[in-house]
């Protein structure tokens, strides 16, 4: 497997949280993810398909599983995917093996225990181009309408795609919309998608890294002191990454 600065894709990632944020959680907008599917988390669809054909993502895995964690916090509300993929066995069948491939356990959720909160494919009901339709944040209004989600003001959003032209690149900060580039594919080539800055949002609350089993682990003080006292909302933290 290929390794990608820090992470090892040769094992199960891991990450640990910094217990040292200044900003309390409920200061901050959570974040949605919004994913196309194709060239993007997996590559394989082709008339004829079958699910070995199916290749995920490494790098885009790796975002996936963090945020499944950072889910469990809240930081991370929802995970959408938007896709203009009409065949519907073969994205359940890549859900599925993207799930597989990040080690994903619905009975180690504590709220929603779905991988993937909500998707729309081509053919829902508010597209109006039935071949190719652009993305925008109407989309991403239809995804939280799925889920009870309110409205896409109510939070900060980061959409992956590896076309450069949906209306999205409009509507949001320019540094929110994630190109893949090159498009995900069997071909491989220099990938020069801005991963690490995606881990920089979400670091807002969250150090990542290979540093050992999910938990929340505090770094002693400066050399002298005593380490810092845990709160009472970083134990009930420790407790809930234990659990998982």
């Amino acid at each position: 497997m290929s390794s990608w600065g820090f992470v090892s894709f040769s094992r199960k990632p891991h990450f640990i949280y910094s217990v040292y944020n200044k900003m309390p959680l409920q200061k901050q907008k959570p974040w949605i993810l919004v994913w196309d599917l194709d060239e993007t988390l997996v590559t394989g669809w082709k008339t004829g398909w079958r699910a070995d054909d199916i290749t995920v993502n490494p790098r885009a895995a790796f975002i996936m599983y963090t945020a499944t964690k950072l889910r469990i916090l809240g930081i991370v509300k929802y995970i959408f995917l938007l896709t203009n993929n009409s065949d519907r066995p073969y994205i359940n069948a890549a859900i599925k093996k993207l799930g597989d491939y990040i080690g994903y356990d619905p009975r180690k959720q504590l709220f929603d225990n779905k991988l993937i909160n909500n998707l729309a494919q081509r053919t829902y009901t508010v597209s109006k181009d039935p071949y190719n339709p652009d993305k925008s944040l109407r989309d991403v209004d239809f995804l939280l309408k799925g889920v009870g989600g309110g409205v896409n003001t109510e939070y900060r959003i980061l959409f992956f795609d590896d076309r450069d032209n949906h209306v999205l690149r409009t509507q949001l900060p320019p540094e929110h919309y994630i190109q893949i580039t090159p498009p995900f594919s069997y071909k491989g080539g220099a990938d020069k998608t801005p991963w690490e800055r995606v881990l920089t949002f979400l670091r807002g609350y969250a150090s990542l890294g290979p540093f050992g089993p999910l938990g929340l682990k505090r770094p002693s003080g400066p050399k002298g002191q005593k380490p810092r006292r845990k709160t009472r909302r970083l134990r009930k933290l420790g407790r809930m990454t234990r659990r998982n």
